[in-house]
């Protein structure tokens, strides 16, 4: 059932964050050592767009110049200001993605500076490799390669490392070793037995709802929308809504009214308990557990860097839900990946 050959992907997405920093690691710091900017632009699409929403809670805290983070498609269609005091960055797992590819022609003639991100290991025709010339190009690396499986767990994992480690670098902060940390830590739960026979004992229960709120408190939410659009929409095949912590009590929390008869179940991203959200998330989760059914996702980390082996167990999860709906967790039969070259 598993054509693409998911699972074992699954298995080496801490490998692949790893060894993705450790190629990478000189590469970075001399960029790092000489860059200049006065703002930077992140964008791409997919979990790519989210890899730049979750990493950008990191730079919150230690960068100092201004950082959006944009979705290639609108950034291709509206795009912001941009000079030669601009850094832009891009990722693409394939290097092909219409979407990216729309923005980085867009860009190119701005006159801003490209940095890309990518799985795509050499130059190829219409690709964002073009953007080498006036730019940097820094690619993941991905213990299966190319990376077949539609939900990208090990791209997801080794650009979001990859990004993270720019970035701490651009902010004149050396905190390589906490990242290698959090990809070991990602690694040994990846292949932990435990969590995989966890993650079937919940996707056993959640199999029995056909739609579901995921949520998630500011890096988190970048977590909810991955576990929610591409891990249990695209790979599941099941509805599921993203809402932001911030947000729920403004809006989903009203569907517990008793007008309502079909309360849906609440996937819950749990933050780390020396988080200052930590408190309030609960408060809303015990909530929400007198109403309807509530699956907690509990963090297994502390710190900056613990989104990464947070989004663990829930990628074992959304893969045991579609193996026990009888689903290819790796394939869709309507869309495939948005490239350069069409649907």
């Amino acid at each position: 059932m598993d054509t693409t050959n998911m699972r074992e992907h699954i298995l080496l997405q801490g490998e692949s964050a790893r060894k993705t920093l450790e190629q990478n690691k000189k590469k970075v710091e001399d960029f790092a050592e000489l860059a200049e900017f006065d703002r930077i632009i992140i964008n791409g699409a997919g979990d790519k767009y989210l890899t730049g929403l979750t990493a950008s809670y990191m730079w919150r805290e230690l960068g100092r110049e201004p950082l959006q983070v944009i979705h290639s498609r609108d950034l291709a269609d509206n795009p912001p200001y941009m000079d030669e005091n601009t850094l832009v960055m891009f990722i693409s797992q394939s290097g092909k993605t219409k979407d990216t590819m729309d923005a980085a022609h867009v860009v190119s003639k701005t006159g801003a500076q490209p940095l890309v991100i990518t799985n795509l290991r050499e130059p190829v025709k219409d690709s964002l490799w073009f953007l080498k010339d006036s730019g940097h190009v820094f690619t993941t690396h991905t213990e299966i390669y190319p990376e077949r499986a539609l939900p990208s767990t090990m791209t997801f994992h080794s650009s979001l490392s990859l990004l993270w480690h720019i970035l701490s670098e651009l902010a004149g902060k050396n905190l390589y070793n906490e990242l290698i940390e959090s990809a070991n830590m990602t690694d040994q739960l990846s292949r932990d037995p435990a969590t995989e026979k966890h993650s079937n004992e919940i996707a056993e229960r959640l199999s029995k709802y056909s739609s579901r709120y995921v949520f998630g408190d500011g890096p988190r939410y970048g977590l909810a929308r991955k576990l929610g659009l591409i891990m249990f929409m695209e790979g599941a095949k099941v509805n599921a809504f993203p809402i932001e912590t911030e947000e729920f009590p403004h809006s989903a929390i009203e569907t517990l009214e008793k007008e309502n008869k079909d309360r849906l179940p609440l996937v819950a991203f749990i933050p780390p308990k020396d988080s200052s959200s930590y408190l309030y998330v609960n408060k809303v989760v015990k909530f929400w557990e007198e109403y309807a059914p509530v699956f907690r996702l509990e963090s297994p980390a502390k710190g900056r860097f613990s989104p990464q082996p947070h989004m663990v167990l829930p990628t074992w999860i959304a893969y045991n839900e579609a193996i026990i709906r009888g689903i290819d967790p790796g394939v869709s039969h309507l869309v495939s990946k948005v490239r350069a070259s069409g649907f």
